[in-house]
Order: structure tokens, then sequence, then C-alpha cells
């Protein structure tokens, strides 16, 4: 039995425009099952705030 991916394009940030990208992410984020979606709503989400700074 093989698993299908539905891609999550129509709720992409990348695609909606929330976060830009010097290179179209497309091409890899389907090569890796999508994955790089959930670190775009990660960024988009402002995801990066709980990262911690140095000292």
């Amino acid at each position: 039995m093989t698993k299908r991916i539905i891609p999550p394009c129509r709720k992409c940030p990348y695609k909606l425009g929330k976060v830009t990208a010097p290179k179209n992410p497309c091409p890899s984020c389907k090569l890796n099952g999508y994955s790089a979606y959930e670190q775009m709503i990660k960024l988009a989400d402002g995801g990066g705030k709980d990262v911690k700074q140095r000292v």
C-alpha cells in the first residue's frame, strides 16, 4: 500500500506571498515530501521568536 501525499500548496506561505525566498522552493519541497511547508509555516508565524540569543 502506498501513502498518498497531498500537497498543501493552497495554504503554503510562499504561494500566499507571506514568505519570500531568493529561489523558488517548490521543486525541492515536492522532492522532500513537502516538509519544507512545515518550515515555512514556522517562519511565517514568527517561529524564530523562540530562538534564544547568545550573550
